[in-house]
């Protein structure tokens, strides 16, 4: 499909494309494509669209959300993860914490500066 194509691959111009898609597509498979693509891409404007699918009905679009926002690695993105604790299923908390896990550290230990 299109959005598989641009996912795999994204350039910077497709972010417009892969957001529209990631919020508004019927096709749970076609979000999570789109989701996974804007991880990939890691741009700061896609974060209002990946946390808006941390709360999908379709856990592959959430899982997606997880790992893309794991990807971006900001403050925010950590942020959103965190507030999606709040009513993440049992599957979906533990790759939650794990990828809270990895970007709150420095890989050495350390807190990064957000939490200290």
């Amino acid at each position: 499909s299109r959005v598989a194509e641009l996912a795999s691959d994204p350039e910077p111009a497709d972010l417009d494309v892969l957001i529209a898609t990631a919020r508004t597509d019927s096709d749970p498979a076609v979000r999570a494509e789109a989701v996974y693509g804007l991880g990939v891409l890691g741009e700061p404007a896609s974060l209002g669209a990946l946390e808006k699918a941390l709360y999908d009905p379709d856990s592959r679009v959430r899982v997606a959300a997880v790992e893309a926002l794991g990807d971006v690695g900001s403050d925010a993105a950590a942020l959103a993860l965190g507030r999606s604790l709040l009513t993440a299923d049992d599957k979906l908390r533990e790759r939650l914490e794990n990828t809270l896990e990895d970007l709150l550290s420095d890989g050495n230990g350390s807190s990064s500066p957000m939490i200290r």
